[in-house]
């Protein structure tokens, strides 16, 4: 094996190593900004269920609503 050979696999090796390391930390960036968008999504849920729980409290239905409900078995 000469010098040659050598020169060329730890320079494959290197080109490896820096491709590993690059794609690492784009899959790593990938995850992070994919977290994000998910909590972005599970806070604008919450907040749209808040908004309807409240519009809910805010008016309570009727008596007579709440017996048909009843009756209907859909309270």
């Amino acid at each position: 094996m000469n010098i040659v050979s050598l020169l060329a696999a730890a320079a494959k090796l290197a080109a490896a190593l820096v491709k590993f390391f690059s794609d690492w930390k784009l899959l790593s960036a990938g995850e992070a900004k994919g977290r994000a968008e998910s909590e972005r999504d599970h806070a604008l849920a919450t907040k749209r269920a808040e908004d309807e729980m409240r519009a809910l409290a805010e008016k309570p239905a009727g008596r007579d609503e709440v017996l048909k409900r009843l009756d209907d078995g859909t309270a």
